[in-house]
């Protein structure tokens, strides 16, 4: 937690990515700092479409779970036959 700003740690908070001693002492300011109050929330629609993105995301790959290989076996071929390495 950022001890001279901790306005810093809302997004980090709302993600869940502070360590629990941060959590504690972020939960602390929280309760007195109504800016961050407001901050939270308003990330917490954020973090509830990051959560459906990775859903959608993963629901993606198990319908194509052949796709990042073939691609990457074609592009190497394709740099193959120009010479290049592989990347």
């Amino acid at each position: 937690m950022h001890a001279t700003e901790p306005h810093r740690d809302a997004g980090a908070y709302a993600l869940g990515v502070l360590g629990a001693a941060d959590t504690s002492r972020f939960e602390e300011h929280l309760a007195e700092c109504a800016v961050c109050v407001v901050q939270v929330r308003e990330f917490g629609s954020v973090v509830d479409r990051l959560a459906e993105f990775a859903r959608c995301a993963e629901r993606a790959a198990a319908r194509r779970p052949w796709w990042p290989g073939r691609y990457l076996s074609r592009r190497d071929s394709r740099r193959s036959a120009r010479g290049l390495p592989p990347v």
